[in-house]
């Protein structure tokens, strides 16, 4: 690990350990990466300047709603999690449009 994530952690430790829960960092399963290789990453920010999720007017308007044409709520939020979560990979693009157009 870099030495400025090091120093946080170590600096965490310290401050849980004040309040015995210093075994909380030793479960792996409470850490994860931010950021992927494989999906660009867009703050609140972005998705509120560029209305993807929605407007002034709420959700009228904005990407997801124009591109909503989903039948299950499960669709619903897995395009809504493509959107804000878009591939950087030309080969995974690709294959995601090859594996959309098979289902229309």
């Amino acid at each position: 690990l870099p030495r400025g994530v090091r120093a946080c952690v170590a600096a965490l430790q310290a401050y849980l350990a004040q309040f015995n829960l210093q075994q909380v960092l030793s479960q792996t399963g409470n850490l994860w990466r931010f950021s992927s290789p494989s999906h660009m990453s867009l703050d609140a920010g972005v998705l509120d300047n560029l209305e993807v999720l929605g407007t002034e007017r709420g959700e009228q308007g904005s990407l997801v709603w124009l591109l909503k044409n989903t039948h299950t709520t499960f669709g619903a939020r897995l395009l809504r999690h493509w959107i804000c979560h878009p591939l950087v990979s030309l080969g995974r693009i690709e294959a995601r449009h090859e594996a959309v157009e098979e289902l229309l």
